[in-house]
C-alpha cells in the first residue's frame, strides 16, 4: 500500500491545490479530456505501508522510503 496524492504542478513543476481544483469540478467526457491535457495530473507517492503482506509502520521512515525507491520509477 502506498501513500501519496494526486497533485497538479505548476509551469516550475510545483505542485498547487488551485491547479487541481478546476480537474475536480470539471463534469463531461470533453471537459475532462480538455483538463487533463491542459492541466495534467501526477501521483506523488510518498511512503509504503504494506509491501507483500508485511506492515511496515513500525519501521523507520527511511527504511520505508527505501522500499518505495526499489518499486517505484522517479519521473
Amino acid at each position: 500500500m502506498i501513500d501519496g496524492e494526486i497533485v497538479v504542478p505548476d509551469e516550475h513543476g510545483r505542485p498547487r491545490f488551485e491547479l487541481i481544483q478546476p480537474r475536480i469540478m470539471a463534469r463531461g467526457e470533453h471537459a475532462i479530456a480538455r483538463m487533463a491535457e491542459n492541466a495534467p495530473a501526477r501521483y506523488v507517492a510518498f511512503d509504503l505501508l504494506y509491501r507483500d503482506g508485511r506492515d511496515l509502520r513500525n519501521l523507520p521512515l527511511r527504511t520505508r522510503k527505501g522500499e518505495l525507491a526499489s518499486i517505484v520509477e522517479p519521473v
